[in-house]
C-alpha cells in the first residue's frame, strides 16, 4: 500500500508538469509492467526506500526544495545510500540551473542528516539490542563501497543494467521512452538522473534489479509521454499513419501485461528454497525431532522466519560448516548443484525430494527451462520426538 501510495503521490506531480493524460498514461505503463509491481509487496529496504525516493520525486518535479532535501536525506540515511546518486544529481542540477541556493541545501541537509541519523541510530540500536551505537546503513556501505565486498555475493559484467535490467523491467515501453525523450526536453529532467544512477552504480560488482527499481517509474513518465501525444494526435489530425501510432500505444501495454504474466509464471519457480521448507513441513510428522540445516542458496530462494512453522523443530542457517558437521543434522536443505556435499552425505543421508527453479530460456522452442536446484536430504536414523533423549 505504501507503494501504491507513493506512485500516486508522484502520478499527481506528473499532472502538475505534464499533464493528467501523462499521468494516465504513466499509471497504465506502470502497472502493465511487471518489476515493480512485483516487488511492491516485499518487505525489502529497497521497497521501503521507493516509497521515500518517489515522495522526493514528487517534490522535485513541484520545485518543492526543502521537502526533497529533507525526503532525500531520510531515504538515503535510513534506508538506501545509494539513492545519493540519484538524489543527489537532481540536487545537483537544481544548483547548476539556480533553482535553489547553496545555504538553502546546507540548511535543509544539515537538518535532514541530524534528524534521520537519530531515528536510525536510536531505533536501530535499541531493535537489535546492540551496547555500541547502530547505523544499518552506514555499515552496508562501508562493506559494499569502502571494503568493496559486494562480490561477495556476486559479479555481474558492468553494463548489465543497461542490457539486461532495464530492457526487462520496462520491455516494450522502452521504444516508447526513446520517442518521448525525443518529443518533449522536460523528460530530460528525470531521464539524466536516472541514468547517471544507473551509470555509476554500475561499477558495484554485484547487481539486482531491485537496486535500480526506482529510476523505472521514472523513465516511464517519457514514455507516457510519447503515448499521450500519439493518442491526442491520432484525435486532432486523423489519418492511418496517426491511428497506426495510437494503436501501437495502446498494444504495447497488451505486450507488457503478457510479458508479465510469463515473468510471473518463471517468478513462481524462482524460490525453490521457500518451496523446500513448505514441502518439508508437508512430508514430516509434526511430532518427530527435526533438527534442520538450511545452506546458503535455500536462504536465499525463499526461506525465511516465516516458514519456521513447527516451534519443536531446530532450524539452523549456521554458514560454512564442514561436511562432517552437516552429518550431525537429521534433515538438510542443500544446492543441488553442491555435488561434493550431497555425494559425501550419501552414506548417512537419504534424498526425499528435488525442488526444481527456473534455469533460463530454450533455444530452440523459447520456453522456460527448469532443473532440481535445492534437495531435501534426510538422515536415515531420524527418530521420533517422543523417543527423544
Amino acid at each position: 500500500m505504501t507503494v501504491l501510495s507513493s506512485l500516486q503521490h508522484f502520478r499527481r506531480s506528473i499532472t502538475h508538469k505534464f499533464g493528467s493524460q501523462t499521468a494516465t498514461w504513466h499509471l497504465l505503463i506502470t502497472s502493465s509492467q511487471f518489476h515493480v509491481m512485483f516487488y511492491a509487496s516485499r518487505p525489502l529496504p529497497n521497497i521501503f526506500a521507493l516509497t521515500l525516493a518517489l515522495i522526493a520525486a514528487s517534490y522535485w518535479l513541484r520545485g518543492n526544495t526543502g521537502k526533497f532535501i529533507l525526503a532525500s536525506a531520510f531515504v538515503i540515511i535510513v534506508f538506501r545510500g545509494e539513492l545519493a546518486l540519484l538524489l543527489g544529481t537532481m540536487l545537483l542540477m537544481d544548483l547548476v540551473v539556480g533553482r535553489t541556493g547553496l545555504l538553502k541545501t546546507i540548511g535543509f541537509g544539515l537538518l535532514g542528516l541530524v534528524v534521520s541519523l537519530a531515528v536510525t541510530i536510536s531505533i536501530d540500536t535499541w531493535m537489535w539490542q546492540k551496547t555500541d551505537w547502530l547505523w544499518p546503513e552506514g555499515q552496508v556501505l562501508y562493506y559494499n563501497v569502502i571494503l568493496n565486498k559486494s562480490a561477495n555475493w556476486g559479479v555481474s559484467p558492468w553494463a548489465w543494467y543497461f542490457y539486461s535490467a532495464i530492457p526487462r523491467a520496462l520491455f516494450t515501453s522502452l521504444i516508447f521512452l526513446l520517442v518521448g525523450a525525443y518529443l518533449d526536453r522536460r523528460t530530460w529532467l528525470l531521464i539524466i538522473p536516472s541514468l547517471t544512477f544507473v551509470f555509476l552504480y554500475s561499477f558495484l560488482p554485484h547487481k539486482e534489479l531491485r537496486f535500480i527499481i526506482y529510476v523505472f517509474p521514472l523513465l516511464n513518465v517519457a514514455a507516457a509521454e510519447a503515448c499521450k501525444r500519439a493518442w491526442e494526435t491520432s484525435k486532432l489530425k486523423p489519418s492511418i499513419s496517426t491511428k497506426f501510432f495510437s494503436l501501437l500505444a495502446v498494444g504495447h501495454l497488451l505486450a507488457n501485461v503478457f510479458f508479465s504474466v510469463i515473468m510471473l509464471y518463471i517468478s513462481s519457480h524462482n524460490y525453490p528454497g521457500g518451496t523446500a521448507m513448505m514441502k518439508l513441513h508437508q512430508m514430516e510428522d509434526p511430532n518427530i525431532h527435526v533438527n534442520l540445516h538450511i545452506d546458503v542458496y535455500s536462504a536465499q530462494t525463499g526461506v525465511s522466519r516465516f516458514l519456521h512453522m513447527n516451534s519443536q523443530w531446530i532450524y539452523n542457517k549456521t554458514e560454512d560448516l564442514s561436511n562432517e558437521d552437516l552429518k550431525s543434522f537429521t534433515h538438510l536443505l542443500v544446492q543441488s548443484s553442491n555435488e561434493p556435499t550431497l555425494e559425501f552425505l550419501k552414506e548417512t543421508h537419504q534424498v526425499e525430494a528435488k525442488i526444481e527453479a527456473f534455469v533460463g530460456i530454450n533455444g530452440k522452442s523459447f520456453l522456460p527451462k527448469f532443473a532440481p536446484s535445492v534437495t531435501i536430504l534426510k538422515k536415515r536414523e531420524s527418530l521420533p520426538l517422543t523417543d527423544k533423549k
